[in-house]
């Protein structure tokens, strides 16, 4: 069989940050940016995951004040703007601290590879988060008593990739 081009859609799931926990910070400065991943969301146009669709925390939050008015998202404040998008602002600082990577199983060909679910925590969170990237960190959320409440952070496809055959794609 020939090698054939390959799309990768927005919103593919590229890695994830393993097991963890959730650690409160007093502030944003207190946050291990070399190993921790801060819930921040600024505005409605933000993206996450929410059953595993990409979507806008406008879309999700939106769709829930349907039949509930007073639902909120959770560690933030959310400030209505005049024909605009609502905007969002920490109240409190917690972010997901993975444990670290796992390997994946041995495959036998004497080389070590990264679990995809643990893959993403080898490098520094920031790494994933540059401007214009084709990936990025975005969270996946649900909703809970507490309003929409963050699950995990994971690194997904930002902007549609088609991979030409034989080619590689190279996240910088």
């Amino acid at each position: 069989m020939p090698l054939q081009d390959v799309d990768v859609p927005v919103g593919s799931l590229i890695a994830a940050f393993g097991k963890g926990k959730f650690v409160a910070r007093s502030c944003a400065d207190e946050v291990e940016h070399k190993s921790e991943v801060l819930f921040a969301l600024n505005s409605a146009d933000d993206m996450v995951l929410f059953n595993n669709n990409l979507m806008t925390v406008g879309q999700v939050v939106n769709k829930k004040h349907e039949t509930d008015p007073q639902a909120t998202v959770s560690y933030h404040n959310i400030s209505e703007v005049p024909d605009g998008p609502f905007k969002l602002e920490n109240t409190h600082y917690v972010a997901f601290s993975p444990a670290s990577a796992q390997t994946a199983p041995d495959s036998g060909d004497g080389g070590t590879s990264l679990a995809q679910a643990s893959g993403a925590a080898i490098v520094e969170p920031r790494m994933w988060q540059m401007e214009n990237k084709a990936v990025g960190i975005i969270w996946s959320v649900q909703w809970k008593a507490r309003g929409l409440t963050p699950v995990r952070p994971q690194v997904v496809v930002l902007r549609a990739v088609n991979l030409p055959a034989g080619r590689a794609f190279v996240i910088r």
